[in-house]
């Protein structure tokens, strides 16, 4: 519970009920919450996009540190976040799923489906 405080920098709010919290009061007690848990695969959304700057270095960093030692299945937008976290990836297109050993060939893909 004192890292999960600490972590999420929700202050006194912490103690309030969580339908109190903003969108980005939930989403940073979410993210610390998942990092007092040891999986073996992490199922992440955009995870590491929530909070201001200071919030997102620190949350980037704690997050590599799962990377480290975990599997990851990552879904962003975030060219910068697929390539800091992933080495392959999975293109959906057209209700098929196209396999990349490289994750540079993946963005590629996906970049010239929708120029096109």
């Amino acid at each position: 519970m004192a890292f999960v405080q600490t972590f999420s920098e929700l202050g006194d709010a912490f103690d309030e009920p969580i339908k109190t919290y903003s969108s980005g009061m939930s989403a940073r007690l979410k993210f610390a919450l998942s990092l007092v848990f040891d999986f073996e695969v992490y199922l992440v959304d955009e995870l590491t996009a929530v909070g201001d700057a200071a919030f997102k270095k620190k949350s980037r960093a704690a997050f590599q540190e799962l990377a480290d030692h975990a599997g990851l299945i990552m879904v962003s937008h975030d060219e910068r976040s697929l390539k800091e976290f992933c080495s392959a990836g999975i293109w959906l297109h057209e209700g098929r799923a196209h396999w990349f050993d490289n994750i540079d060939e993946a963005l590629a893909c996906y970049k010239d489906s929708i120029s096109a």
